[in-house]
């Protein structure tokens, strides 16, 4: 009889307790493991080592378990998954009044996920469903620590600013920004404006709030590709939401995952 079991227990039992199987412990060549055979690891070699079960004796021997195998495809099968859908996101929804100081934040990192090489976006979910399964947490969405915005200060004083346009040597059209205040008049120039920075950095919250989003997407794809095709689980899609800084945390609220048997 299958047991149920939800989609991230099954993953970390897959990739910490079971694909990593069929090493010598000497780390040695010896056997290539299903692991291997499944994902080139990459940026998560550091990772898999710190949480000591690969090259050393913390795995158990044998062959890894069928289902573990089949999983292990399915995250491979996730290279071919489409990523879109961040042309219109808002990443601060949370934060309303902090939204005239992180204008177009939120646009500028949805663009560096649309200018990623193919390569590295197709494996950016394999990478995050991996990078959770061994640590047992996914991406970390929220502030570490209240949002506050301050004025831009030079020597101490409120900065001023101008933005100029201009035309370079090959006729493209683009603007600078540069020094608004006029030193030898004692006022700032005409159009010249302050601006504001906010701390911590809202581009690295968005980054983490995109990899939020894509892991979830994952995890549901992953549920639905697995649901009926393993012979001793019953796959439980995770219940996270996509947005939880607009629903609330208790949409993501931290779990300690259960050992799989």
């Amino acid at each position: 009889m299958k047991k149920l079991m939800d989609i991230e227990n099954l993953l970390r039992w897959a990739f910490v307790h079971e694909l990593p199987k069929g090493r010598e412990n000497g780390g040695g060549p010896g056997i290539r493991s299903a692991w291997d055979g499944i994902y080139n690891l990459g940026v998560l070699g550091t990772l898999v080592q710190t949480d000591g079960f690969s090259g050393g004796g913390f795995v158990e021997p044998g062959e890894p378990h069928r289902d573990a195998t089949l999983i292990g495809e399915a995250v491979r099968g996730l290279e071919g998954m489409e990523i879109g859908g961040f042309e219109d996101w808002d990443a601060f929804a949370d934060v309303p009044e902090m939204a005239a100081h992180m204008e177009g934040v939120s646009a500028r990192v949805a663009a560096r996920m649309a200018a990623m090489p193919a390569g590295s976006r197709a494996r950016l979910p394999v990478t995050l469903v991996i990078s959770a399964a061994v640590t047992g947490r996914g991406p970390d969405w929220r502030w570490p620590e209240e949002p506050r915005a301050r004025m831009v200060e030079r020597a101490g004083k409120p900065a001023w600013f101008v933005s100029r346009a201009f035309t370079d040597a090959f006729g493209r059209r683009s603007a600078i920004e540069t020094d608004g205040f006029d030193a030898k008049a004692g006022r700032p120039q005409r159009g010249a404006y302050r601006k504001y920075v906010v701390a911590p950095d809202p581009w690295l919250v968005a980054l983490a709030r995109m990899d939020w989003q894509v892991w979830v997407l994952s995890l549901a794809t992953l549920a639905a590709e697995l649901d009926g095709c393993l012979a001793d689980w019953d796959v439980v899609a995770a219940q996270h939401s996509p947005t939880p800084w607009v629903d609330g945390e208790a949409a993501s609220a931290p779990r300690v995952l259960e050992a799989v048997k």
